[in-house]
């Protein structure tokens, strides 16, 4: 079995740096929706509208995948890192596999 050695103040510095980048990202695309509105009311032009339409078409899915990957990637690292510094290795494979689930999407054609 392998030996762990998990610096918790590490693991929680790297996790606020990514909640720290990840905020004006998430505030950024929380304000999307309204910003897209403006812009298609603002410009009365069907290409605009189309264009907004066709990316939101192809990129929804993966805005809404990252706004729910991160958080959750950063609470199983703080839950993954308690665990193994409890000494529960088990715990910690158990947390770490969820979490590399929960926000993936569906393999490509899966229903």
């Amino acid at each position: 079995m392998a030996s762990w050695s998990v610096l918790p103040d590490g693991v929680w510095d790297v996790t606020n740096d990514v909640i720290e980048v990840a905020i004006p990202v998430f505030d950024a695309l929380d304000g999307l929706n309204d910003d897209f509105v403006l812009a298609i009311n603002g410009t009365r032009s069907s290409a605009v509208n189309d264009a907004v339409v066709a990316f939101l078409g192809t990129a929804a899915d993966e805005l809404q995948m990252i706004q729910g990957r991160v958080p959750g990637a950063v609470t199983a690292a703080r839950e993954a890192t308690n665990a193994l510094n409890h000494g529960d290795s088990e715990m910690a494979a158990i947390i770490q596999s969820q979490a590399v689930r929960a926000g993936s999407p569906p393999p490509h054609g899966a229903i």
